[in-house]
């Protein structure tokens, strides 16, 4: 494909093409959701509700930037040991006291709270997660007409941000190098993220697969061998 310069970022040949890959959308939406947005500080507590591609790569963003506690949440079968391969101090299987739990274990809720859903049920959950002078970051993409209704007295009492993150808030050209920089240090685990390749003619299952919410990340390999 023929592309702008602007559009093209040189990394260090070192990085595989797979890696590479991940780092064009769900590493650099959820790491870069934590660096540049949430800004999240070391010793941090951390939840993040959706364990997911993005959410997973939250979790590692989150342990790069030392975050003291980090609770995983989900509620789709198989994520648990996806999500506890990657650090978390925690996983929750997510349910109808879902903010009771994180209170119970935090005391007085999470430093910064991770939608990576993008499911409006989720977002006010996100927001009885957060301790008072935290930060709730929406990440995941609801319909584009989504609303929700607001605690506002609430919020204003418990002074907690809300805010959202799209790919990261990131710079490109800066943050793709980075990242790919921490990989190669083994500072971001990106390659334990990647638990399925296809060949381009198993296209369709790879779509499926991705539909059927299935762990961690694939790739398609163009001239290579799928598995």
């Amino acid at each position: 494909m023929t592309a702008p310069q602007e559009s093209c970022v040189p990394i260090d040949k070192a990085v595989p093409f797979e890696i590479a890959a991940l780092l064009g959308c769900a590493v650099t939406t959820g790491v870069g959701a934590v660096l540049n947005r949430a800004k999240v500080a070391r010793g941090d507590t951390v939840a993040v509700i959706g364990a997911g591609g993005v959410g997973l790569s939250i979790i590692i963003g989150a342990k790069l930037a030392g975050a003291g506690r980090i609770i995983a949440i989900d509620a789709a079968p198989g994520t648990e040991g996806t999500a506890r391969e990657l650090g978390p101090t925690d996983f929750v299987r997510a349910g109808d006291n879902l903010a009771a739990q994180v209170m119970a274990m935090t005391w007085l809720g999470a430093h910064h709270v991770f939608e990576a859903v993008g499911k409006r049920e989720l977002q006010p959950t996100a927001i009885d997660c957060c301790r008072p002078g935290g930060q709730v970051t929406f990440v995941g993409l609801d319909a584009d007409l989504a609303t929700i209704d607001l605690p506002t007295t609430g919020i204003t009492q418990s002074e907690i941000i809300v805010t959202g993150s799209i790919f990261g808030s990131a710079c490109a050209s800066r943050d793709f190098k980075a990242y790919a920089q921490h990989f190669l240090g083994g500072k971001l685990p990106i390659d334990r993220l990647l638990r399925r390749r296809y060949r381009l003619g198993q296209i369709n299952k790879a779509v499926a697969d991705m539909l059927a919410g299935k762990p961690g990340r694939g790739v398609i390999l163009f001239g290579d061998t799928g598995q």
